[in-house]
């Protein structure tokens, strides 16, 4: 799996490279600007619905979630002993992390 990856990723950088080198010279300046992950260019207006969803995000995951945290540290079954619904909390969280993550490539 990780050769898979190793090679798709070899494959999409090279064809990457070759479409940057058939484009004109400014546009494939933006191009490389835009991969590099530059926020230049942007403003308050971009950040506003990155804000909004942390805002309903952060909240869930630190107050619904966040007791259960700390137990579920301690291992599944201490967590389970301790009274944590291991079943409820566990997809909240991966729910709630693959939102967070998405936002942030998105961003």
């Amino acid at each position: 799996l990780v050769l898979v990856g190793i090679g798709v990723a070899a494959v999409l950088g090279g064809v990457n490279g070759y479409l940057l080198t058939r484009i004109q010279l400014m546009e494939a300046a933006r191009a490389l600007l835009w991969l590099t992950g530059s926020l230049d260019g942007r403003g308050w207006d971009d950040a506003l619905p990155l804000l909004a969803v942390l805002a309903v995000l952060l909240p869930v995951v630190l107050l619904a979630c966040g007791p259960g945290l700390r137990m579920l540290e301690l291992g599944d079954d201490t967590a389970l002993a301790l009274g944590v619904p291991i079943e409820r909390i566990r997809p909240a969280l991966l729910a709630c992390a693959v939102l967070l993550a998405s936002v942030a490539a998105a961003a």
